[in-house]
């Protein structure tokens, strides 16, 4: 639920950009500029907005990897135990005390 939210808001604001960019870019187009200063500042919120979402996106890449390795870490550990004891079980049962 609260990914979804988050997504949604992410759209949201998304549709806010875009269109002032593109109203910028029109008024580029046709040299129609004004020396108020909100030409740089669009610039800067759609460059701002989109490293944010990258920074977002590799922190969220690096916590999942990290999550990744200490699950494959317990597996393997769990793994290695269980082999060993599978090991065991059979030297005892079948006479076997030398594994190659």
């Amino acid at each position: 639920m609260a990914l979804t939210d988050i997504r949604e808001a992410e759209i949201r604001i998304d549709l806010m950009i875009i269109p002032v960019e593109e109203a910028y870019v029109m008024l580029n187009k046709y040299q129609l500029t004004f020396n108020d200063g909100n030409a740089e500042r669009v610039d800067t919120i759609s460059y701002s907005w989109k490293l944010l979402k990258q920074q977002v996106s590799v922190s969220f890449c690096c916590r999942l990897m990290h999550w990744l390795f200490l699950l494959f870490s317990s597996v393997k550990a769990r793994y290695t135990a269980n082999i060993v004891g599978v090991r065991q079980c059979w030297a005892v049962r079948f006479g076997i005390y030398h594994w190659s």
